[in-house]
């Protein structure tokens, strides 16, 4: 199910009377886009099986490449909050791999997988060594929507509404020579928003015991 972005607009209308509905519209997109981003609330979870040894690049880090867009559509990938390779939790880190590296003991840290999404419909991890049968992965997805969105998922409308349109009204507030320009009050919108941005980063913290980790990219 999802909520039409224009539900917000009650939410916004009374703090910047006579604003045009396409540009509250414009705003609640980038803010929910931001939330999703700066929170990790949003998750698309799915099951890809039958990986094995025949799917492993070996000439590029013996990676393994998900097709993300046979799962789901409409939503671009942020981060992996859980990882399970045949039911087990395994430890995974965002790592851009720039080029094939024979040797990984530099960054490997026991059997820890890492990833990155190529595309915004790709995600490549990697290593997966002395794989001779299948292996299914459950894999938890930190997402953001499309900035084409016409609806959210009805969570962030019902739980999080208030503080994706504090800064809608924020950004709006913020223009200059609008008859519902204040900057105060667009301060004001902002820390709300920050507040409700804190607890949602709490729920998600609650969530995930394990969590995970990003580290830089290099080139070998």
């Amino acid at each position: 199910m999802a909520t039409a972005i224009k539900m917000f607009r009650n939410e916004v209308i009374p703090h910047v009377p006579g604003c045009p509905f396409i540009s509250i519209d414009q705003e609640v997109v980038k803010a929910v886009i931001r939330f999703c981003e700066e929170t990790h609330i949003l998750n698309k979870a799915f099951e890809a099986e039958s990986f094995d040894y025949t799917t492993i690049d070996s000439s590029d880090n013996d990676s393994i490449t998900v097709t993300l867009s046979d799962y789901f559509t409409g939503y671009i990938p942020l981060y992996v909050m859980r990882l399970q390779i045949d039911g087990g939790d395994v430890r995974a880190e965002k790592y851009e791999m720039l080029n094939d590296n024979s040797n990984l003991t530099s960054i490997q840290r026991g059997d820890t997988i890492f990833f990155s999404f190529p595309t915004s419909t790709t995600m490549k991890m990697f290593p997966f060594t002395d794989r001779s049968s299948n292996f299914d992965l459950f894999i938890d997805l930190a997402v953001k929507p499309a900035s084409t969105i016409t609806g959210v998922d009805d969570f962030l409308y019902e739980d999080w509404r208030e503080g994706i349109a504090a800064r809608a009204i924020s950004e709006l507030q913020r223009l200059p020579n609008k008859p519902w320009s204040d900057r105060v009050a667009s301060r004001d919108n902002m820390m709300d928003y920050q507040d409700n941005m804190g607890r949602a980063k709490i729920r998600v913290n609650n969530r995930y015991a394990k969590g995970s980790q990003i580290i830089g990219g290099a080139y070998f």
